[in-house]
C-alpha cells in the first residue's frame, strides 16, 4: 500500500501521501500502482483467514467462536 510506518499519522505529515490531506504530500500517492498492493493485500488476508479457520475445523472465518478452540 505504501505505507513505510514513519508513525507520522496523526501529524499530516505522513511522507508517501498515504495518512495527509497535504496536496503536496499526496502527489506521492500513487493510486495506479497502489490499488495492485491493496488487491494483494486484502488476498492474502482473505486467504489466511480461512486457513486459520480450517486449522481450527470450521468452513469459513464466521463459524470461529469461543467454543471452537480449546486451551
Amino acid at each position: 500500500m505504501g505505507c513505510i510506518m514513519s508513525q507520522q499519522c496523526h501529524m499530516n505529515t505522513c511522507p508517501v501521501g498515504v495518512a495527509t490531506t497535504d496536496p503536496k504530500r499526496e502527489k506521492g500517492l500513487i493510486i495506479d500502482e497502489k490499488k495492485y498492493r491493496v488487491t494483494n493485500f486484502v488476498t492474502s488476508l482473505h486467504e489466511g483467514l480461512f486457513n486459520i479457520a480450517a486449522a481450527v475445523g470450521v468452513a469459513s472465518p464466521t463459524q470461529i467462536s469461543k467454543r471452537t478452540y480449546y486451551y
